[in-house]
Order: structure tokens, then sequence, then C-alpha cells
């Protein structure tokens, strides 16, 4: 094989190896963009139950107090 044989093969290889690389880029933006929106709509439920804990959560004693005390005095 001539040097300008070897030559076109390896440009063909590596042409080759560009478009695998090509293919998966474009794989993982796929998989990049369907995790954040997983991440974003986990995010969301997870403030959802942090507030509806903080809603139903008691309130520290001393705080009952306090307002156990400003609702006595009206």
């Amino acid at each position: 094989m001539d040097s300008r044989s070897e030559l076109i093969n390896n440009i063909l290889e590596l042409q080759e190896t560009l478009e695998d690389l090509v293919r998966r880029v474009d794989t993982v933006k796929v998989t990049n963009a369907k995790t954040r929106e997983d991440t974003q709509l986990l995010s969301a439920y997870l403030e959802e139950v942090v507030h509806e804990d903080e809603i139903n959560k008691p309130l520290p004693d001393n705080i009952q107090a306090i307002v156990a005390k400003t609702l006595s005095l009206q």
C-alpha cells in the first residue's frame, strides 16, 4: 500500500471515529436534558413535601406559649 492509500484509510477511520463521537455526544445531550427535567420535577416535589411538613409540624413549645398568651390577651 502506498502512502496516499494509507493516508486515505486513516482519514476514513478518523471520519468514522468522529461520527461515532458525534452520535455519543448527541445521546449524552438527550440524556442530560432528560436528567435535568427529572431533577427539576424532583426538586419541585421535594419543596412541596418540605412545605407541607412545615405547615403540619406543631409549633415549638416556647412559640406555642407566646401564641397562647397573645390569644388570651385579646
